[in-house]
């Protein structure tokens, strides 16, 4: 059969890749998570706790989908930063979208077509709602969330997309929704996985990696040996004790606060300039090598935890936190660098602490369009416009 022709080469090559081993432990971190994430939104078998959400608990919610259940599927990079979005204004249709998402008398194509175009950003190719629903229904759902990526591997399978759209809808392809083209193009890789003995006995997930990580792919650089991204393994006590002890360095760098300054006049305590030293540090690592910044931790490496910070932010928990040093990261930097950073959090000395991931950039980072910053030994030097140039041009990694 041709579907056997097809699919046995990417199969094999899958199947032997060095790092095959890490990927499924990668996968197995997702499938484990989604268990927790179900347990803690447990809205397919109780729709009723829905109306329940908060503000906190959707942003939380959309958190995990990006990350700890990113081995179950990614989104596109860059949409973190609508779930403020949903969580706030747009809470109401979130429910709406939520309540359609695991409504069992729509279909597919009518739960991503459904309210979430109202929530900016979940709107155009819907990846976020997608990834809702494969969340949710994982038996009927492939977790591929761009368009443009299943109707590449639609086409390598040998399957006509415009055929298909025609018997199934009656109407051209291209006149048919964003979630008539996911129902369609999943429904036809389905089929093709249930003709196939092996993929016929692994779950949807394993044929997402199937199609990804072997060629031909739409994202070649799968294809190199495989490292899981920074933030998969959060720091635990122990090894962030160990990183504050080492020291400042080129790359990590402590921060007391993200802004809350006890000596401030205002009756908040909020100090702009200390949001300005946070985001200077972080574009320093992404103009050099990449690098880790704790916030919590004085110059002198004493953990002095976040208290503090927690009761100038929203919700005056993790996620308001977080939520803040992402806001102020976008508007000093630019919300095109947000892929570039990982928050998480960790505890050391019994208190918690902040730390920031920063990858190093593709291209310059510029702190309010008009000042360049680089690392030097453990600090953060402003380099002179003239120079960016060569600087830019002499580091592979920047530009």
């Amino acid at each position: 059969m041709a579907c056997y022709r097809i699919l046995d080469p990417k199969v094999k090559h899958f199947e032997s890749r060095n790092d095959r081993q890490e990927i499924e432990v990668w996968i197995e971190s997702g499938r484990q998570g989604r268990e927790l994430f179900l347990a803690d939104y447990p809205y397919g078998r109780r729709p009723e706790k829905i109306s329940e959400l908060t503000p906190n608990k959707v942003y939380d919610m959309l958190s995990r989908l990006l990350k700890q259940l990113r081995p179950l599927g990614g989104i596109g990079e860059g949409l973190e930063k609508y779930f403020n979005g949903a969580a706030g204004p747009g809470i109401n249709s979130f429910k709406d979208l939520l309540r359609t998402a695991v409504d069992d008398s729509f279909n597919l194509a009518e739960k991503v077509d459904a309210a979430g175009h109202k929530i900016t950003g979940f709107g155009g190719d819907s990846q976020i709602i997608k990834k809702i629903l494969a969340t949710y229904d994982c038996e009927e759902t492939i977790p591929i969330f761009s368009t443009n990526h299943l109707q590449y591997f639609v086409k390598n399978l040998g399957v006509d997309a415009a055929d298909l759209c025609k018997t199934r809808y009656g109407t051209p392809y291209d006149n048919s929704t964003t979630g008539q083209k996911w129902q369609l193009l999943s429904e036809a890789l389905l089929a093709k996985k249930a003709h196939h003995d092996s993929l016929a006995k692994r779950d949807n997930v394993y044929l997402m990696y199937v199609l990804y990580f072997s060629p031909p792919t739409p994202l070649k650089g799968l294809l190199k040996p495989w490292t899981p991204p920074p933030w998969w393994n959060p720091p635990t006590t122990s090894t962030l004790e160990q990183l504050i002890a080492a020291g400042e360095s080129a790359t990590l760098e402590f921060k007391s606060s993200l802004r809350w300054n006890s000596k401030s006049d205002r009756a908040d305590k909020v100090d702009k300039g200390l949001e300005r030293a946070v985001a200077k540090t972080v574009a320093a690592f992404m103009n050099s090598k990449g690098g880790t910044l704790l916030i919590g931790v004085d110059n002198q490496g004493k953990v002095i935890g976040i208290d503090d910070d927690l009761t100038t932010v929203k919700w005056n928990n993790q996620d308001g936190l977080e939520l803040q040093l992402r806001n102020v990261l976008d508007s000093l930097l630019g919300p095109e660098f947000s892929h570039c950073v990982d928050v998480s959090f960790a505890k050391a000395d019994g208190l918690t602490v902040c730390v920031v991931r920063a990858e190093c950039s593709s291209k310059p980072v510029w702190l309010d369009g008009k000042e360049f910053y680089v690392r030097s030994g453990n600090t953060s030097p402003p380099l002179p416009p003239p120079a960016v140039p060569d600087y830019i041009q002499q580091h592979k990694c920047v530009g």
